[in-house]
């Protein structure tokens, strides 16, 4: 499970700073580890109660005020369960130092993927094990961020001049596949707690998606026994051209083993990290685990049309002929083949520095060509710019810049990669789509994830009665620039300490389950939540007996109608956020 590795990865940068980046540090005592946990191995989803979803104190996320919830539960049991929707569970951390340097001292970012509601109703035994998994990762990686901050501190007060913070442990989510056969997962893990270098690997998951249940490599391979031979000829060919950057290969690949990592005498055995892709399997092998820290990390993909006769058939997918998107984060490791010529590309935002050794610029670098996307100035945060990579399923290529701009929103910054010359095709402007806040840590919340160019999740803010985001899939259009689904947004988060109650009673239009409008009255002390809106004529929102009443607005602020009367004759107060 993801925990271990954070835990390898902690060790491995504190031997860093020690020793800085000579050569090899020992490949069989410090190899990362992306290995399972042995509960949840052999007990998540096994004995769950179907139909019922995990109990837990993460983030409660609210029901989706999407279409289907005007919906009978007859009709909405009707629908064909599909591929589940990710969400993600986030939190992020920081410290600075309480002199008056007001030093960084840490920063850190958690996240960890469940399902959304609709799709924790088809696969509640899924839904259960993510939970679960979910809040003993949280926990897990809030005891790691204590013991960095705690090394922080130390080393600071220690020697305040040469501090060279912050110290910092990041987990992200990547989604590799995600259909009603498997959900599988790599955790992408960076750390730095000083020395010359931080480091980084790979945590891993794969779930069987209808019973829920941790799948090892046993469950998905005719003979694990095979892998280590078929995996060397793999890296061979891969990486035919540097062969000589391997320590021992066979030797290596000989102290592999499915599952945990564990030590024997003087042996160390460590747990292979891999994912099933749309493509095959894939074997991620981290920094120091095959070769240097500087050969960065290697993969391989078993793909399913060669290796039909291993890879188990009930694992591989329906039709591997239809090519899906996909929608990679963090692009900049070895592998990746974006043009298609059967070598590895390079495509990452490259940070340029002033006098005084801050972010003064970001540039995206694509092999031998380099474009500003911004300067000193023209974003709040420019430590904050992410490079996407995102493939759509008719072969079209775009690198997304995702910065971080003013009052939560973020610049999709879309560059076309499809002409072999790099070239900038638009930008668009929009928030992040956050579903919900932990009612007791609003630094926790969740988020819809971010990794299918056919339904990418973005939230634009509006002041109807009271702020809220309001959240709509979009697609990657013809230039590659983000075009929404509809024109219907879903209500996601809303200010406000206390529900939006009427304080006088007035008609209304009332919304049938199939649609049609009935006239109804509201009456005086009813209170509303917000469901759907097209942002421009009608709010949808539900009273407390389940009904929904569309509300028609015209105006802003002050000056806000609804249903012809000024909403601040009709509501307690307007809720409108900074």
């Amino acid at each position: 499970m993801k925990k271990r590795l954070i835990s390898a990865i902690l060790t491995i940068s504190m031997i860093a700073a020690l020793t800085g980046c000579g050569g090899n540090t020992g490949a069989e005592s410090i190899k990362s580890d992306g290995s399972q946990n042995e509960a949840v191995q052999e007990e998540s989803g096994s004995d769950s109660d179907a139909g019922n979803t995990a109990e837990s104190d993460l983030a409660s996320e609210p029901e989706p005020a999407t279409s289907e919830s005007a919906l009978t539960e007859t009709e909405a049991d009707e629908e064909p369960a599909g591929a589940p929707e990710i969400v993600l569970l986030k939190k992020h951390y920081y410290e600075n130092s309480d002199d008056e340097e007001y030093k960084e001292l840490f920063t850190g970012s958690f996240a960890t993927p469940l399902l959304s509601e609709k799709s924790a109703k088809a696969y509640p035994e899924l839904a259960r094990s993510m939970e679960e998994d979910g809040k003993t990762e949280l926990e897990y990686f809030e005891s790691q961020v204590d013991e960095y901050l705690t090394q922080a501190r130390t080393d600071y007060t220690e020697n305040t001049e040469y501090f060279y913070g912050p110290y910092t442990i990041n987990q992200q989510v990547t989604v590799k596949r995600l259909d009603d056969k498997v959900a599988s997962f790599f955790f992408p893990v960076d750390a730095f707690m000083g020395g010359a270098h931080g480091i980084y690997g790979n945590g891993y998951t794969t779930y069987d998606t209808p019973t829920g249940k941790v799948l090892k490599l046993v469950n998905v391979v005719n003979s694990v026994n095979d892998l280590p031979g078929i995996l060397k000829t793999e890296l061979e060919k891969t990486y035919a051209d540097s062969l000589d950057m391997f320590f021992d290969l066979e030797g290596s690949l000989a102290n592999y083993v499915d599952g945990d990592s564990f030590s024997e005498g003087d042996n160390y055995y460590t747990g292979y990290t891999w994912a099933f892709t749309d493509e095959g399997i894939e074997f991620y092998f981290g920094p120091y685990e095959l070769a240097a820290y500087a050969a960065g990390a290697q993969t391989v993909v078993l793909k399913y049309n060669e290796y039909a006769d291993f890879i188990k058939p009930e694992y591989i997918p329906d039709s591997t002929a239809d090519k899906k998107g996909r929608i990679i984060e963090d692009i900049n490791m070895p592998g990746v083949d974006i043009d298609q010529d059967g070598n590895p590309d390079s495509l990452y935002v490259e940070y340029g520095t002033d006098a005084n050794g801050d972010v003064s610029s970001a540039d995206i670098v694509y092999n031998d060509q380099r474009l500003t996307v911004a300067n000193e100035g023209d974003i709040p945060d420019l430590s904050e710019v992410k490079c996407y990579l995102v493939e759509t399923a008719d072969d079209r290529c775009y690198a997304y810049v995702v910065t971080s701009e003013y009052s939560d929103y973020i610049g999709i910054h879309v560059y076309d990669l499809n002409s072999g010359t790099l070239k900038k095709n638009g930008e668009k402007y929009l928030s992040r789509a956050i579903i919900g806040y932990d009612d007791d840590d609003y630094s926790l919340y969740r988020e819809y994830a971010f990794y299918d160019p056919d339904k990418m999740y973005f939230a634009e803010r509006f002041d109807i009665i009271a702020s809220f985001s309001a959240i709509m899939s979009y697609h990657v259009g013809a230039d590659g620039i983000p075009e929404p689904d509809s024109d219907v947004y879903e209500i996601g988060t809303v200010a406000g300490w206390e529900p939006i109650t009427c304080i006088k009673d007035f008609d209304a239009d009332f919304v049938n389950d199939d649609g049609t409008l009935t006239q109804g009255t509201v009456n005086t002390g009813e209170t509303f939540e917000l469901v759907r809106t097209d942002g421009k004529t009608w709010l949808d929102a539900r009273i407390s007996d389940g009904r929904i009443v569309r509300l028609s607005f015209n105006g802003g602020g002050m000056e806000l109608t609804v249903n012809g009367i000024n909403a601040r004759e009709l509501f307690k107060e307007l809720m409108y956020a900074g």
